[in-house]
């Protein structure tokens, strides 16, 4: 990957009506590996299934869930435009993307899955060495890919994401199409989750996938470590 032409594509769910939840991206799943990236130099384009204007989860907004990331991105034009205006999936071209993050959010449980975007950037960005990432229910957005020999794309790798005790402990088991850990363990991930609520990131050569919000950081540092780069300031 070339020092002159680093860039990440950020991915963000188009759905805001999850099943009963109104719902949309996580808050501090996205603006921490924003600036972490932009921080350490690289371009961001962010991105989702139907382009435009992508839901924020309500929840993620509250106090509680705010963070110095989220409250730098809620003041930050650029940040505001590029979400309000995100590109649509179909037109991305991997081979300009050193890196792919998929961020989190219930509602992706609903558009990541079976997307034949995400089935078609995901396998071209690793086939040359890029990164694939994702954070908290991102990882849904692995499902639809495949590896070379046609198993699926997370077969024997070492995968976390948020967890089937998580969804149970927050009472959401029975508000997702499914569970995200059990599938992944499903299609041979070797999943490597955590306590309930904990930051952990599990690398796997270029694949780094980060368990919830708590983990959004970590993530983009890993990021950075598995293309090559040195940890960029805060």
């Amino acid at each position: 990957m070339s020092d002159t032409h680093n860039r990440a594509l950020l991915v963000v769910t188009s759905v805001r009506d999850a099943g009963e939840l109104t719902s949309g991206y996580w808050f501090e799943e996205l603006a921490s590996p924003y600036y972490i990236m932009k921080n350490a130099g690289w371009d961001v384009v962010i991105a989702s299934p139907k382009g435009g204007a992508a839901p924020r989860d309500p929840m993620s907004e509250e106090d509680q869930w705010m963070t110095d990331a989220t409250r730098r991105f809620a003041d930050d034009p650029e940040a505001n435009s590029m979400v309000n205006n995100t590109v649509p999936l179909s037109e991305i071209d991997p081979d300009q993307f050193d890196a792919v993050c998929l961020i989190g959010g219930i509602a992706v449980m609903w558009d990541f899955p079976g997307n034949p975007d995400l089935a078609r950037i995901i396998p071209a960005i690793d086939s040359k060495g890029g990164v694939v990432a994702s954070v908290c229910h991102g990882a849904a957005g692995l499902l639809p890919a495949k590896q070379p020999n046609g198993a699926p794309y997370v077969a024997g790798r070492a995968i976390v994401s948020w967890t089937d005790s998580e969804e149970r402990a927050l009472s959401l088991e029975d508000k997702v199409p499914f569970l995200l850990e059990s599938r992944l363990r499903e299609q041979g991930a070797d999943f490597q989750g955590g306590e309930n609520f904990a930051n952990v990131v599990r690398v796997d050569g270029n694949i780094v996938t980060g368990q919830n919000p708590m983990s959004s950081a970590a993530t983009a540092y890993a990021i950075l470590g598995a293309a090559g780069f040195a940890k960029a300031a805060e």
